[in-house]
Formats: structure tokens, C-alpha cells, sequence
């Protein structure tokens, strides 16, 4: 598998939030995207539902990434955030916490051209 030179490889890490239904999503997007505490970690709320989300960051970030959760949890709203599990595919985590996977992806279809006529379009 080629690295990416740029961009990095990404991990995700799927996380539990109990007492279930103690944050919304709006808290927890707040709080993981807009925290000056992260110190230069790039965090990314990719899904959450029913108290259970998935965070996209960076590899050499994980461990920082997990701390981080554990911290947010503590802290600001009273509950508890446990890292259930970490990945590198989105889907594999899908299937770890029991949320659906996304539909698949439909290829848009293409205008007809306006070039030449076929002979059966004569």
C-alpha cells in the first residue's frame, strides 16, 4: 500500500458516549472541531449517533486523538467518552458499533452529446 506523501494516513476511532443520550450532536461537534485545547490535533466528527460517533485523524495522532476523547468527556459535560475501537476503513467501525452503512454511491449519468448523429438517431 503506497503512503500518502501529503496527506498522511488516516485512522479512525470509534467512541461510546454513557450515559447514552447525554450529548447531542451539536455539543459534540462543538467541542471536537472548535477546542483550542487539541494543541495542533486535526480532529474531524465524521458520525455520530445514538451516542455512539467515529473521529477521523491523523496516524501519528491516535494516541493524542484518544486522550483528547477521554479528556472532552471528563470535563465539559459530566459523561464519560470510552474509544471503543480504532481503524483504518470507516466501514470496519460501521460494523464494530452496529450503525448502518451509507448507501452506495450512484455514478451520475452523463448529458447525452450533441455531437454527431449516430445512424440509428438519423
Amino acid at each position: 500500500m503506497v503512503v500518502k506523501s501529503r496527506r498522511g494516513r488516516r485512522r479512525y476511532v470509534a467512541f461510546e458516549v454513557r450515559p447514552p443520550g447525554s450529548i447531542a450532536y451539536d455539543e459534540i461537534a462543538k467541542a471536537i472541531e472548535s477546542d483550542e485545547r487539541k494543541g495542533g490535533l486535526r480532529l474531524k466528527l465524521i458520525e455520530y449517533r445514538a451516542s455512539k460517533g467515529i473521529v477521523r485523524c491523523l496516524e501519528p495522532d491516535t494516541r493524542r486523538a484518544k486522550e483528547f476523547l477521554a479528556a472532552l468527556g471528563c470535563e465539559e459535560t459530566g459523561c464519560a467518552v470510552k474509544t471503543v475501537r480504532t481503524s483504518g476503513t470507516l466501514l470496519a467501525l460501521r460494523e464494530a458499533l452496529g450503525l448502518p452503512k451509507p448507501p452506495p454511491r450512484r455514478r451520475p449519468e452523463k448529458a447525452p452529446s450533441q455531437g454527431k448523429k449516430r445512424a440509428s438517431q438519423r
